[in-house]
């Protein structure tokens, strides 16, 4: 089944209102998150890793990067790094790079959510393809997806931090 198909038999089957937007050329995430931000909806970003070996989902306000050392440490975790497109390929076959919705529609895999995330109104992510995002209520989707909540991304304007501090070496 093509994606966004798989998405939307998901979100129908668990009777979740949504709205699929479709664009004819693919946004950057610059694009989008400008868009989201001067509406008022929250925009997810997702990082595909690989944790201890297994594929792991980091869903992160847009305008907010992974901080993989605090991540490590937030799952209690020995290793953790960004998935290569190969892994990405091989556990989320079917979808763009960069574009894995955020949803639970792979056995094995564990999904997180930075608690910045949490909000009241819609929520927007792409739909496994760059074209194609989906937008519902944020609470349906905590509802739907069940993710693990902590603290994985180091905010640079409250910490005053440039960006993400690297993991420590040798762990």
């Amino acid at each position: 089944m093509p994606i966004p198909a798989l998405v939307v038999e998901h979100l129908q089957r668990r009777s979740v209102p949504y709205r699929l937007h479709h664009q004819r050329r693919a946004q950057s995430e610059g694009e989008i998150v400008a868009r989201t931000d001067a509406s008022g909806v929250c925009f997810g970003k997702v990082i595909v890793t690989i944790v201890d070996g297994h594929p792991v989902i980091f869903v992160v306000p847009a305008h907010e990067s992974l901080d993989p050392g605090l991540a490590r440490a937030e799952i209690g975790a020995r290793r953790l790094r960004v998935a290569t497109r190969a892994e990405r390929d091989r556990y989320f076959p079917g979808v763009d790079s960069r574009a894995t919705p955020p949803l639970r529609l792979w056995d094995g895999v564990t999904i997180w959510m930075d608690r910045a995330l949490r909000h009241e109104g819609p929520f927007v992510f792409q739909a496994g393809t760059q074209h194609d995002a989906i937008e519902m209520d944020f609470t349906d989707w905590l509802r739907i997806t069940e993710p693990q909540i902590g603290r994985v991304v180091r905010s640079a304007a409250a910490s005053g931090n440039p960006g993400p501090v690297p993991p420590a070496a040798g762990r």
